[in-house]
């Protein structure tokens, strides 16, 4: 306990390495990589069950996640496919609601940064944040502009600039001013509801794709579950376990860090550094920044109370398991208490004050990582991170 606590203080303002989005590796060479972040030095603690948590993770964690974000983003391309059809401007609020269900489904699996969501730029693909230059935005422009219609058809939106085929495209089409322009009964909004529709159809079909590798007889599955020296992403059952302390920890930092601070003008650019200049958090047009990052935590907590991390740390050190799960939940709790401010609550200095209090909760649960990896036998080593 005392060793955790002397992480907790060194990372309360130390930056967290987050995953680089710019990742387009097939995910058997990410595999490979992240071996170099958790490797085996230590021996494992009794009781730690690294096949039981590999199983444990799948079932509880891993495949619902991804199953609710199948669920969802099939939602919202029929609401949206309909809603198109019908050109009814009544319907936009329905479109927002599934919109706003399948962004935070993602959000909720966010930090699993392995396995077939690494697969031909999926991750990108479903969201292309940070994106500081407005690149995405711009691109989405010059489609509507030259309503290029290529952009109707998913075979050649999957060709076309990662920043077109996602999320963050389809809130500048869902959130234009008026906020229903898209569903008006004229050629330019007619274009812009079909591009909108192929971009979900995308993401509906990314998402099944990704859910069906991790089914039960998924090609992910199955390596997952049965490392041995012919399989080429997981030759011993520690490989799981590197991944779901690496997923632990960035996904944290990925909120934290890449999200939540930069967003307060809180980023800094070194551990004794000046701060970063302030940059928008993620989903600002659509006001959705917060609940994301609140999602992102949730997604966490998730990992750790149903995916088998604190269980298993538990066995040998009760009270830091409790700890975590304990500061994840007083992240949530901040975040949600300011959810209704919406978008102003990066801006508002009442709330943007107690927004702030969310980045110690959440730095003292990743300082706990080095407590679970040593449970399991491993030792923190460097990452692939870019710490962006």
């Amino acid at each position: 306990m005392a060793q955790w606590m002397s992480c907790v203080m060194s990372h309360l303002n130390e930056p967290l390495p987050i995953r680089s989005r710019r990742s387009t590796f097939p995910f058997a060479v990410a595999a490979a990589l992240m071996s170099v972040v958790v490797t085996g030095a230590l021996p494992a603690r009794a009781g730690f069950d690294h096949e039981g948590l590999a199983v444990q993770a799948l079932e509880n964690h891993i495949r619902p996640g991804y199953d609710a974000f199948k669920t969802t983003t099939g939602q919202l391309k029929s609401a949206l496919e309909t809603a198109c059809k019908a050109h009814d401007v009544k319907a936009a609020d329905q479109v927002k609601a599934a919109f706003r269900n399948a962004v935070l489904a993602w959000s909720r699996v966010e930090h699993l940064k392995f396995g077939p969501i690494l697969e031909n730029n999926r991750n990108e693909r479903i969201m292309f944040f940070p994106d500081r230059q407005k690149i995405g935005e711009r691109q989405v422009q010059q489609i509507l502009g030259k309503q290029d219609p290529t952009a109707l058809t998913v075979a050649e939106l999957q060709q076309k600039s990662v920043a077109v085929q996602g999320f963050t495209a389809l809130e500048v089409l869902l959130y234009a001013k008026p906020a229903d322009s898209y569903l008006a009964a004229t050629p330019e909004a007619t274009f812009a509801c079909g591009y909108a529709a192929t971009i979900a159809q995308n993401m509906a079909q990314i998402a099944t794709d990704v859910a069906t590798a991790w089914g039960k007889d998924g090609s992910y599955s199955a390596l997952w579950l049965k490392p041995s020296d012919d399989n080429p992403l997981f030759k011993t059952s520690t490989g799981p376990t590197a991944e779901l302390l690496t997923a632990f920890r960035n996904g944290i930092s990925n909120a934290r860090d890449g999200k939540l601070l930069p967003a307060l003008g809180l980023k800094k650019t070194s551990v004794t550094g000046t701060f970063a200049p302030k940059s928008k958090p993620p989903f600002d047009v659509s006001g959705l920044g917060l609940a994301t990052i609140v999602a992102n935590a949730e997604g966490v907590l998730d990992l750790v109370e149903k995916g088998g991390l604190a269980e298993r740390l538990a066995v040998t050190e009760k009270e830091t398991a409790a700890l975590i799960k304990t500061e994840l939940q007083n992240a949530i709790k901040i975040g949600r208490d300011l959810e209704p401010a919406g978008a102003t609550v990066f801006n508002d200095k009442e709330a943007a004050a107690k927004l702030t209090s969310m980045r110690e909760p959440l730095a003292t649960a990743a300082a706990g990582n080095e407590q679970m990896a040593n449970a399991a036998g491993m030792v923190l080593g460097f990452t692939a991170d870019d710490g962006d």
